[in-house]
């Protein structure tokens, strides 16, 4: 496939989506060879792995669907930056009902166009670069403690929050096959896990109970993967072996997130028993939320019923 450069300015804010703008309506010069080889390897592949791991996400792991990172079980906008050294991808979250797939070459190494496609949240280390250039990469982070009683707040920390990724001094052999020597994938997904104790009253005998508190949280940022694959081998990015790749991956995620609910239902052995009733409580809201003027029809009917058997 020959692909004809455009020009344009490429917009990532806050959590709204990646945008676009073509500034050149002039068509520039077709890629070099090497690169249209690796362009439509990885446009490819990338293609199948995604339709591979919603297929799979909505029929033969379907059980497992809330274990599937949304990236995959419902894909959005995907942008992949051909860079001096490598691959960057950058996959969102579905919205509405855009869904596209663009490939793109930036003249920068990945490190640089991870630190950019990720909105300043990734820094890779390298010998020149040991920690992110400035003081105001990643987003800021606050926990603070509120007394609703005196209507009072009081900040117990502050910090700043990024992923750092340090390169392993050794690249495993390529072989054709396998997915692609992936770098880093990082989620823009982080637990908040808090230890605590809930203390007695004085003078009362109860003993001091212990609790944990797990609150999931997305940075401020739109994208829901990154992904970094050194190395510019059209070879690794065999289409025929995608699907595998997208089973592997959703079997990787289901095996963390069931590690870290076995942890939990440790620590409370009623744990399982309290997500089925809240599991059907939110199903019973949705049909409840999905036709509000049936609830209403049953309310009434209910009355009229109870009023006939009074009289």
């Amino acid at each position: 496939m020959t692909r004809e450069r455009k020009k344009g300015q490429l917009t990532l804010a806050g959590t709204d989506p990646m945008t676009f703008v073509e500034m050149d309506a002039s068509t520039g010069e077709p890629w070099p060879p090497e690169q249209e080889a690796i362009a439509d390897a990885v446009s490819s592949a990338v293609k199948t792995y995604l339709k591979s791991a919603e297929t799979l996400a909505t029929g033969k792991y379907a059980h497992f669907r809330a274990q599937i990172p949304e990236y995959l079980s419902n894909p959005g906008q995907v942008l992949i930056l051909m860079c001096s050294n490598g691959v960057v991808i950058r996959y969102e979250r579905k919205s509405g009902a855009d869904r596209k797939l663009a490939i793109a070459a930036l003249p920068k190494n990945f490190a640089e166009v991870a630190a950019l496609l990720s909105q300043n949240l990734i820094h890779v280390e390298s010998p020149g670069v040991p920690v992110p250039p400035n003081e105001n990469f990643g987003v800021e982070f606050k926990l603070a403690l509120s007394s609703p009683t005196q209507q009072t707040t009081r900040d117990l920390m502050a910090t700043r929050i990024w992923f750092h990724v340090k390169p392993g001094a050794v690249i495993p052999p390529e072989i054709p096959g396998p997915k692609p020597y992936c770098l880093l994938s990082v989620r823009n997904e982080l637990v908040l896990e808090i230890h605590g104790e809930l203390v007695s009253e004085p003078g009362s005998t109860k003993p001091n109970q212990p609790f944990v508190t797990r609150s999931p949280m997305r940075l401020m940022a739109g994208w829901d993967c990154i992904e970094v694959f050194p190395g510019l081998n059209p070879t690794m990015w065999d289409q025929r072996f995608a699907a595998l790749w997208a089973e592997n991956d959703i079997l990787s995620a289901v095996l963390i997130a069931h590690s870290q609910d076995a942890q939990l239902t440790t620590l409370d052995p009623r744990a399982s028993a309290r997500r089925q009733y809240a599991e059907l409580l939110r199903a019973f809201k949705a049909l409840l939320d999905a036709n509000p003027d049936r609830d209403q029809a049953l309310h009434s009917a209910r009355h009229e019923h109870l009023a006939c058997a009074g009289e």
